[in-house]
């Protein structure tokens, strides 16, 4: 059963308002819950102790702030006082965290919140941006729709804020990742690079800036080149299939609905207006049908007889491959339904395949 005790937290040597905290079991840390403190300012040094009576061994208590910037924390041992006076100065507003490890454990309670208000008339001290270090593939080359990434250090450059923004053909939101926490070596944590990553929804040239304290960093802006996805190509290939094979027009006659047995009839089609491509015609029917193409437009006539005797009824029988305005000639060895399917590009056009009926 664990033992209750009143935290002991101060700022700028005064006592805040006691609470009650949880003293967790010997083999858990024991260092004490603390409480969020209040009237920090941004750029001005924030103070607190912490109560460490209990800790058995002071090499094994570590501190580490992170916050809306990077900021350095000092804990100084008071061995009289059996306190650790802890400081840091915040370089931004906002809410900045404050990680205890003991034995590389987080305390129950890790993180504590502090807030910083804003003060308008403090300058913060600049950054060396020559010092951030960017690197990864995403800071030359991607592929459109999938994500790129690449990860700035700065743990060299002093204080500062890390932006980063990108331009180009289409929007790219940068999406950040911090480095991560682990309990194991918390005391590294904001040290490290932060990653990021993006996913462009558009092939083309992009610019990236990445600035730390409004200056570029070495070698930003970054040109980016985003390349075509394979993937995307073959669905356009596939919609301008479409698109063409929808101008491919087949006019309504009488070759279309009736034929007669061991007689030529044929029908029109005019695929002038589809552009480069090929028309192909194959037929099923209960019997074999043979098939002539005669293009109409000088091009001379298509006469290979590509056709097949068909037993089954089940089997198709193609015919040449062609472009332009077509004459389709075809001549059926019985009587029955014979199915006609016109296709460009082997994609069917409007209205096929056409059921021709046959008779004597």
């Amino acid at each position: 059963m664990s033992r209750r005790y009143p935290p002991l937290i101060t700022q700028a040597g005064q006592q805040l308002a006691a609470a009650t905290a949880d003293l967790a079991p010997p083999q858990r840390p024991t260092s004490r819950m603390l409480q969020t403190v209040d009237g920090a300012v941004r750029g001005r040094t924030v103070e607190f102790e912490v109560d460490t009576a209990f800790l058995e061994s002071e090499a094994k208590l570590k501190f580490h702030v992170t916050g809306p910037s990077r900021t350095e924390v000092h804990a100084i041992p008071r061995p009289a006082e059996k306190t650790h006076l802890v400081t840091f100065v915040p370089q931004d507003a906002g809410i900045f965290s404050l990680r205890v490890t003991y034995n590389e454990v987080e305390v129950d309670g890790s993180p504590f919140h502090i807030s910083v208000a804003d003060d308008p008339k403090y300058v913060p001290p600049a950054g060396d941006a020559s010092k951030c270090v960017a690197s990864g593939p995403g800071l030359s080359s991607c592929v459109e729709n999938q994500t790129a990434c690449f990860e700035v250090d700065t743990s060299r450059a002093g204080f500062g804020r890390l932006t980063v923004k990108m331009t180009g053909p289409s929007k790219a939101e940068i999406v950040s990742h911090p480095p991560p926490i682990d309990a194991s070596s918390i005391e590294d944590v904001g040290k490290g690079p932060s990653k990021f990553d993006y996913k462009p929804l558009e092939a083309g040239e992009y610019n990236l800036y990445i600035c730390w304290s409004e200056r570029h960093i070495p070698g930003s802006p970054f040109k980016v080149n985003v390349r075509r996805n394979p993937a995307c190509q073959v669905e356009d290939k596939v919609e301008q299939c479409l698109e063409a094979a929808k101008k491919v027009l087949v006019p309504p006659c009488d070759g279309l609905r009736n034929g007669t047995s061991r007689q030529w009839r044929s029908f029109l089609v005019d695929a002038r207006a589809a552009g480069d491509g090929a028309v192909a015609v194959s037929v099923q029917g209960p019997t074999r049908c043979d098939i002539e193409l005669v293009k109409q437009n000088g091009g001379g006539s298509s006469n290979n007889n590509n056709s097949l005797a068909n037993t089954s009824g089940l089997g198709a029988v193609a015919t040449d491959r062609m472009s332009g305005l077509i004459e389709v000639r075809y001549r059926p060895d019985s009587t029955g339904k014979f199915v006609m399917q016109v296709t460009f590009n082997d994609i069917q056009v409007p209205e096929s395949p056409f059921t021709i009926n046959v008779a004597d």
